[in-house]
């Protein structure tokens, strides 16, 4: 069966990967402890999955009967429902949602004066409230007790319906701006370049693509792999050699006024380096110059006597409290300037709505209203 092009076992194959990949990512990520599956840079499960799909399944498939072979189109349309998906169980959300659900009740006590300061503008619909469940989430369940459900069920619910909704608004953003980012501003979209790669249709008979042939990428693919497998064991067996690939400048900012810009990580990602080569020089610049500026920031601060405060949350260790407003400040004029810069397109597509009453009016016209409804919907 095929609708637009989309096939019902792609289909299949993405949800059960996509299933397989949220229940896998939480045992990953608390419970062993390993790299993280999703929610960075570069999402190593959906990678993993696409690369088995390829190197594997589709081999095995083309030695069987050739037209069992998944499709590079099928492969695409696997590869964007598990990535889309990918974020779910980790920092796109379960990573900090979950704990935000009972922390409110756990971290309240009587010097804070959260109950009268903070509770009493919590929808209680939205979070858990029951004391023992909140308990248990942190203390953990005794032997021969069931996870309480029940307290639970009804904020995930909640919460699992503003996702879906949160999805689909985004969905129709990428509709309206699809034309102008593709064709107007031809953007690089560098997570895209490796899976399509990995796709690309083999020549002839070959049962591999030309991807997989090459020397230099396996060379280039070799270096991380030994670096980190040697990391990974000297983890477990301390004799085997570390090589580090995270240093701190803070031995060479130890006197005033340069100690204000500790701590100062220099932290070797390899993987980034790979898609830096991808990215826009514009953008890659501006990554390094405001690293730098910030931590100039600190250095003024200190000259001039100003007291800065850490951050909070997971970025109090490497920030200060006002890099948060710029970053808001920073996003806001991101957004304006997206808006900006697609005004002709917004006017085109605006213009086609009303008056081109082809197909391709009518999917802009419904991606306005479902983008129009979706917002009003989250607010």
């Amino acid at each position: 069966m095929h609708m637009s092009g989309i096939t019902a076992r792609a289909v299949i194959i993405g949800l059960v990967c996509g299933v397989f990949l949220c229940l896998v990512t939480p045992y990953n990520d608390y419970y062993v402890g390993g790299t993280f599956l999703a929610g960075n840079h570069f999402p190593i499960g959906p990678v993993f999955i696409l690369i088995i799909l390829t190197l594997l399944v589709n081999v095995g498939l083309k030695k069987a009967k050739h037209s069992f072979v998944l499709t590079p189109f099928e492969l695409v349309i696997i590869w964007s429902m598990t990535v889309a998906v990918s974020g779910l169980p980790s920092s796109g959300m379960m990573r900090y949602l979950i704990p935000a659900l009972v922390s409110w009740k756990h971290f309240a006590t009587p010097e804070n004066d959260w109950a009268n300061l903070l509770h009493q503008y919590i929808p209680k619909w939205l979070v858990v409230t029951d004391s023992k469940a909140v308990e248990s989430f942190f203390e953990g369940i005794q032997p021969g007790e069931s996870i309480p459900w029940r307290a639970w069920l009804k904020p995930l619910l909640i919460w699992t319906l503003f996702l879906a909704i949160l999805y689909f608004v985004i969905f129709c953003l990428s509709m309206m701006l699809r034309k102008q980012w593709i064709e107007r501003e031809k953007l690089t979209f560098p997570l895209v370049q490796l899976p399509l790669e990995i796709i690309k249709k083999p020549n002839g008979a070959s049962l591999i693509n030309s991807f997989f042939k090459n020397r230099i990428m396996w060379a280039g693919f070799a270096f991380p792999v030994i670096l980190h497998t040697f990391n990974g064991l000297h983890s477990y067996f301390p004799a085997v050699p570390r090589f580090s690939t995270y240093f701190f400048l803070d031995p060479f900012l130890v006197n005033k006024p340069w100690n204000a810009m500790r701590p100062f990580p220099m932290h070797i990602f390899l993987s980034v380096i790979g898609f830096s080569y991808l990215l826009n020089l514009d953008v890659s610049f501006s990554l390094w110059f405001f690293f730098l500026f910030c931590r100039f920031q600190y250095l003024l601060a200190e000259i001039f006597g100003l007291r800065l405060h850490t951050a909070f949350g997971g970025f109090s260790f490497f920030a200060r409290s006002f890099t948060a407003s710029q970053e808001m400040g920073a996003g806001l004029i991101f957004v304006a300037f997206v808006i900006w810069n697609t005004r002709d397109h917004i006017k085109n597509t605006l213009r086609r709505i009303v008056s081109d009453g082809s197909n391709k009016g009518q999917e802009n016209l419904w991606a306005v209203i479902g983008f129009i409804i979706g917002i009003t919907a989250l607010i």
